[in-house]
């Protein structure tokens, strides 16, 4: 201009100018030309929201909360503005209020990741994984190619014992980068922890090809010990382990396939070597349990206590018993129903063994698969998950589960169980025998999808049981096994639900005890076929040889021939499971056969 006056800033200008300031740390400037423009329009919420942000970056949480606070004035949708104040919220300490700006925001920005990724990784740093992995979730259906985001999905979801679910996400890094073998390695061990051993030997077998020893060598190792591969496990471990005793990923190899009193000795060593190194948490406890486990094979009972206990304080403890109470009473009160759909004729059986896990489920499993009119299932994740939705829906809406099932879709969950229960079936089996423990949450939603199922219930000596559960560390839907206080719990809501199931006659039901299994097999075994309608055969017997691959943590046991070692497994621990023993005081009674009732 003629008078030597610079021409006047635009608003847009003057705030792309306090942006640039603010970042590149020059706070006063970046002040001045937002206190500038905000003379010119006082009314302007995105200025509010830039000021909030650069004084947030100054370290002026209390001037940027005055800032945000003006702009959510004159904007209360404001979806930057929400996100501002979710930072300086969960900065001084409210995490609450934190996650419902997040929530409004997300709200506000339909289409961005940012507020469900904040909010992931808030509720994560909490320690509330199942509400992370679902803002995980949201986040990653807005961006898709994140892998920073897929990453961290991933790893929530493990940490929840969910592997499936963490196999997606591994999945879509592997392939984002083919040529890396991180990603690979990392979606074999995801799937062989879901019990996807083709898949996982796969994805393991590229990984190795790509560079990735030694660990993955020794997951790969630790897979084909699971299979029953044990001499090409020690034949792929053996050069690592030579060159690598204590790294952590080869020690667990070398605990897992350890098999003589010595090799245990030694892999006991090669594992407290490694507990000397810094170690993240997941992989130290995991390195805690199988000292654990070795020590107790070892007879080195307060040893081996020790260890559990410290791998129970870093595993991630997801179990609520609050949580369990709420939805067996929810149960209890809505099942069984009337009605429910008629099979197909053409269809096989159904028998559910049910039980708390470690309870001899297996066992059982593997000595009527090798009947040949019988498939077995292994452990069938239908039904839980579809009694885990009929709930999470019923809660929802606030309509109980007879307004939510009509025939069209109990024929759709009908074949869905039919076809994953049948898809490793050789031929048309006459009976499926379907494992999972947890079904005995669910038999109320079977008695609907299959009235002429009939059940299995095996039972074993309720502190048998729960220290064994304890002591292999399962995850997922059994991580009450991680303390003794979830293990109380969940037994007790186990048994309150079969006593309802047996109650309402809810279907057939035959009651059996591991101990009479592993001391008179043959006349338990004749009785449970005669309750299936099944002619004896000998082959039940002979299990051990017709093992096959086992996706359970039994596993090994299935293998040997009958042992009755594992009666009584509780008594060295007596003293230590006292606490136990109390809370399940009214299942146990020494006079009693096996001393439980």
């Amino acid at each position: 201009m003629r008078d030597g006056r610079r021409p006047p800033v635009g608003l847009p200008a003057l705030r792309a100018q306090a942006v640039r300031a603010s970042e590149a740390g020059d706070h006063q400037t970046a002040r001045r030309l937002l206190a500038q423009a905000l003379g010119e329009r006082p009314d302007e919420p995105d200025l509010w929201c830039t000021l909030a942000v650069a004084e947030a970056r100054a370290g002026r949480p209390v001037a940027a909360r005055q800032a945000v606070e003006r702009c959510l004035s004159l904007a209360p949708n404001h979806a930057l503005a929400l996100l501002t104040r979710a930072r300086l919220l969960e900065e001084q300490g409210d995490p609450a209020a934190a996650l419902a700006d997040l929530r409004r925001a997300a709200e506000a920005a339909p289409t961005r990741a940012e507020p469900w990724r904040r909010a992931a990784r808030l509720l994560r740093r909490q320690g509330d994984l199942a509400a992370a992995a679902v803002a995980y979730e949201r986040a990653c259906a807005r961006a898709a190619d994140d892998l920073l985001l897929r990453r961290e999905a991933a790893e929530t979801y493990a940490t929840q014992g969910r592997h499936r679910d963490a196999a997606r996400h591994w999945r879509v890094l592997a392939e984002a980068h083919p040529d890396r073998w991180e990603g690979w390695h990392l979606l074999g061990v995801a799937l062989s922890n879901a019990l996807c051993f083709e898949q996982a030997e796969q994805a393991l077998r590229r990984a190795l090809a790509l560079g990735g020893a030694p660990e993955t060598a020794a997951s790969l190792a630790r897979l084909y010990e699971r299979l029953g591969r044990t001499e090409e496990a020690h034949r792929l471990l053996a050069p690592h382990l030579a060159r690598h005793p204590h790294r952590p990923s080869v020690a667990l190899a070398r605990a897992t396939l350890a098999g003589s009193e010595e090799e245990r000795r030694e892999a006991v060593a090669a594992l407290r070597r490694c507990l000397q190194g810094d170690l993240p948490r997941e992989q130290r406890a995991m390195v805690h349990r199988r000292l654990a486990q070795l020590l107790d094979g070892l007879g080195q009972h307060a040893d081996a206590w020790e260890h559990l206990q410290e791998a129970s304080r870093l595993a991630w403890q997801g179990f609520d018993p609050a949580r369990e109470e709420a939805l067996c009473r929810w149960i209890r009160t809505h099942f069984p129903l009337p009605g429910g759909v008629p099979t197909a004729t053409s269809a096989p059986a159904l028998v559910l063994i049910v039980g708390m896990p470690r309870s001899g489920t297996t066992l059982l499993e593997r000595m009527l698969a090798a009947h040949p009119k019988v498939h077995g299932a292994g452990e069938q994740l239908t039904l839980p998950e579809l009694g885990r939705r009929l709930y999470a829906e019923s809660l929802s809406t606030g309509r109980p589960p007879e307004a939510l099932l009509g025939p069209t879709r109990l024929e759709a969950w009908q074949r869905r169980y039919l076809d994953r229960a049948l898809r490793d079936a050789a031929g048309r089996p006459a009976v499926i025998v379907d494992k999972m423990p947890e079904n005995y949450r669910w038999l109320g939603l079977a008695r609907l999808l299959f009235p002429q199922a009939r059940v299995l219930h095996i039972m074993r000596h309720p502190l048998d049981t729960c220290l064994s559960c304890h002591l292999t560390g399962l995850h997922g839907i059994f991580d009450y096994s991680r303390s003794l206080e979830g293990l109380a719990a969940a037994y007790h809501g186990y048994r309150q639900l079969m006593a309802h199931w047996e109650a309402r006659r809810t279907l057939p039901l035959l009651t059996l005890r591991y101990e009479e299994l592993v001391t008179a097999a043959e006349a338990v075994l004749r009785r449970v076929l005669a309750f299936l309608g099944l002619p004896w055969d000998p082959a039940c017997l002979d299990f051990p040889a017709r093992a096959g691959v086992v996706r359970t943590a039994s596993y090994r046991q299935v293998r040997r021939p009958l042992y009755r070692s594992a009666i009584g497994r509780w008594r060295p621990y007596a003293a230590r499971l006292e606490p136990l023993r109390r809370a399940l005081a009214p299942y146990l009674d020494e006079a009693a056969p096996y001393g439980y009732r």
